[in-house]
Order: structure tokens, then C-alpha cells, then sequence
């Protein structure tokens, strides 16, 4: 400008091209938006605590059907002699409990989730495994941005670095 003079045409032309060339580094510059999580996160809690709560009474159910039931089907069945009739109706009586108590649970297991708003225990751990997956990928995403912009901090200052070193060089040569 300063050797053509007041030329508003010349000056338009610059400020179009330092527009484009600005928007063009912006835009190779640009920075990745954030990774979004797209599930609810109460409502993955309340499906977090759901499926503790299924587990622990899943664990319950197996107790009782691996260990307790057989226990006593087998002292049921080391039972002899002709006066332990009422020892046996004891231990039968006890069979039944725990079978009851083990029908008892799993219906238990369906009321839990018919209460949460799913049809069935199967549609809620798809849900629920689904919605593990998006938060844990959300996760790997999130650590991986947080080291991408370590790792860009680190390239500026070495880049400053360098930058500092050459004028320093600059200046002892002028010298």
C-alpha cells in the first residue's frame, strides 16, 4: 500500500486473500469437537444399580441351587432307619422351602425390571450392555483427546523452543 497509494481495490483484493488464507489455516488447525456421550447418564445409573441388584440376587439363586438344595437332598437320601420318619419330613419340608424360596427369587428377577420399565430380564441387559459399551468408548475418547492435546502442547514447545533458539542464534550473529 505504501507504494501504490490510497488504491481501495488493491486493498479489498488483499483482505479477500489474508480471509481465505486465514480460514484455511483455521481450518486445517481446527480442533476435533469434543466426544459426545449419547446416553443418559441418571438413567444408566439407575441400570447400573438395577444390574448389581440382579446380580446379587442371581448369586443368591445359585447358592441356594448349588449348594444348599443339594446338601439336603443328599442328607435326605443318607437318612435310614425306621424311626426317622420325622427327621425326613423335616428335611423334605426344608427341600421345599428352598425350592420356594428359589422360585421365589426368580420371580423376584422379573418384578426387578418389569418395576424399571423392560419387558424381560434379556431386552434389559441388551439395553444395559449397549449403553456400557457407548460410556466406555466415550471414555476412550475422552483419554484420548486429553493425550492428543498433551501431545500438541509438547510440539508447541519444542516448536517455541526452537523459535527461541534461532533468534538467539539471530541476534549473536548480528552482534
Amino acid at each position: 500500500m505504501q507504494m501504490e497509494g490510497w488504491k481501495l481495490e488493491l486493498f479489498y483484493q488483499i483482505m479477500i486473500n489474508a480471509n481465505a488464507i486465514l480460514k484455511y489455516v483455521v481450518k486445517k488447525h481446527k480442533m476435533q469437537l469434543k466426544p459426545t456421550l449419547n446416553v443418559d447418564i441418571e438413567k444408566f445409573k439407575k441400570m447400573e444399580t438395577l444390574n448389581l441388584k440382579l446380580h446379587r440376587q442371581v448369586e443368591e439363586i445359585q447358592k441356594l441351587e448349588n449348594v444348599e438344595l443339594p446338601k439336603l437332598e443328599k442328607e435326605l437320601k443318607n437318612i435310614r432307619g425306621f424311626f426317622k420318619g420325622k427327621q425326613k419330613r423335616l428335611l423334605q419340608q426344608e427341600i421345599e422351602s428352598c425350592k420356594k424360596n428359589i422360585n421365589i427369587g426368580k420371580g423376584n428377577l422379573q418384578e426387578m425390571v418389569h418395576k424399571q420399565g423392560y419387558k424381560d430380564i434379556e431386552i434389559f441387559l441388551k439395553v444395559y450392555f449397549e449403553s456400557e459399551r457407548a460410556t466406555e468408548q466415550w471414555k476412550k475418547e475422552k483419554h484420548a483427546e486429553k493425550e492428543s492435546i498433551i501431545e500438541k502442547l509438547k510440539e508447541l514447545k519444542k516448536e517455541a523452543s526452537l523459535y527461541k533458539q534461532n533468534i538467539k542464534q539471530y541476534k549473536s550473529r548480528e552482534r
